[in-house]
């Protein structure tokens, strides 16, 4: 991330290496890998040698598969919980049309994750990342979430 964006590695070889390490068995590597999708998403917008459709596509296949794959572990919480931080900042960097395409069924099933933390972690971003989203789906999930059982989901609710 930081590092590649700091000496001009070639971002192709960057991104061999952060897929890599988010195929890592640790999730505690992964975690480390997620925090530098948005510094590597922002590397691949200013690539000036790509045309937009280029760019988009490798944002799709470079970035973004990845992420959602992140987000839908089921073992690790603290995985998904890294995903829902995030997403309000990738969101911002990849514009409406693959926000709408990966990241909104990302916040919904983050929304309806069975750990307390992520829920209370995506509503905290929800409101950024719906300027750039269809709502649709997610206002219903989020209205579910006012009987939710747990108080800390409840209160990040309330702070939205």
């Amino acid at each position: 991330g930081e590092f590649a964006e700091s000496i001009k590695y070639p971002i192709d070889i960057v991104l061999e290496s952060y897929k890599s390490l988010l195929d890592d068995q640790q999730d505690a590597v992964k975690i480390e890998s997620l925090k530098n999708s948005c510094i590597l998403a922002k590397l691949i917008q200013q690539d000036s040698s790509l045309s937009q459709v280029e760019k988009d596509k490798k944002l799709e296949d470079e970035i973004l598969i990845p992420v959602v794959k992140a987000s839908e572990n089921k073992k690790s919480w603290r995985l998904r919980f890294s995903v829902a931080e995030l997403l309000d900042e990738l969101t911002h960097i990849i514009g409406k049309e693959l926000a709408d395409k990966h990241i909104k069924p990302m916040v919904e099933a983050l929304i309806s994750d069975t750990e307390p933390e992520v829920k209370s972690e995506i509503l905290l971003k929800v409101i950024e990342i719906m300027e750039f989203v269809k709502p649709d789906l997610i206002l219903d999930k989020i209205i579910a979430l006012t009987t939710d059982t747990s108080q800390h989901v409840r209160e990040s609710l309330a702070e939205c």
